[in-house]
């Protein structure tokens, strides 16, 4: 090496931008490809997508139930792949629940961009609350009724919205399992269907509409039916058999 280069190779100025260079490369090294699209203005960065799913599930929340101690409610937005790469967009982002989906424990959320360079992509955003609910204090079957003794209300965090549960006994009035459930099971209104009011051979009275005129008639329950259904009745005075709709009451009434 010439002995000009080398002095030049060592002078102050060359070893501080050796170093200068070093950082940067340990820098860029430790970045990360979401950090480095936060860092580039031309990109989008990953957290305001995020954030703005985030943002539009909290909007769509239902107004809480004033006459409830409030529940906390946690939303959070999944990852997104970390080799996108979306220009920044030059207006606000926009976020909508996907078509169809509702507010669900996992929701898909589409944010979008705008403008001249338009883009769109999907997130699942994951939504959990938390709230006094009742738990079963021990396992029942199916069919079964909860009663006072088989319940405990605790705060707990649990998926998706309050909506979906059971918070108060009398939300089970006329209601049954249906499916057999473990205990500590926090009750969901799905798990639960129309409990019978007519029993297979119970005695039912039947109610016909004649001419404007209401009359009644003793019957035989060939099957189980919950309030709203369909059933089979006997008729004992002519031992015909029909078929009715169960009310509340117990009673089935004959007719469309």
């Amino acid at each position: 090496m010439p002995h000009d280069a080398k002095q030049l190779s060592h002078s102050p100025m060359m070893r501080i931008a050796r170093t200068a260079a070093g950082l940067a490369l340990a820098t860029a090294m430790a970045l990360g490809p979401s950090d480095a699209v936060a860092a580039d203005p031309a990109l989008q960065s990953v957290e305001s997508i995020t954030r703005a799913a985030e943002q539009t599930v909290r909007e769509s929340l239902p107004a809480p139930d004033r006459a409830r101690p409030a529940p906390t409610i946690h939303v959070a937005a999944g990852s997104l792949d970390r080799r996108l790469r979306l220009s920044a967009c030059a207006g606000p982002l926009t976020g909508a629940v996907a078509a169809g989906g509702g507010l669900r424990h996992r929701t898909v959320v589409r944010v979008s961009c705008g403008g001249p360079a338009p883009w769109g992509v999907q997130l699942p955003v994951t939504i959990e609350s938390e709230f006094n609910v009742l738990l079963l204090e021990r396992a029942l079957p199916r069919g079964a009724t909860p009663g006072a003794s088989d319940l405990r209300s605790t705060r707990r965090r649990v998926p998706g919205l309050p909506l979906s549960y059971v918070q108060e006994p009398g939300e089970l009035r006329n209601r049954q399992l249906r499916r057999p459930l473990e205990a500590g099971t926090a009750l969901q209104f799905d798990a639960l269907e129309p409990a019978p009011v007519i029993r297979r051979g119970q005695a039912v009275t039947l109610i016909t509409d004649a001419a404007g005129l209401e009359v009644r008639a003793p019957g035989e329950a060939l099957a189980d039916a919950a309030p709203g259904q369909r059933v089979r009745i006997r008729n004992l005075a002519s031992l015909k058999v029909v078929e009715g709709r169960a009310d509340e009451a117990g009673t089935v009434r004959v007719g469309p």
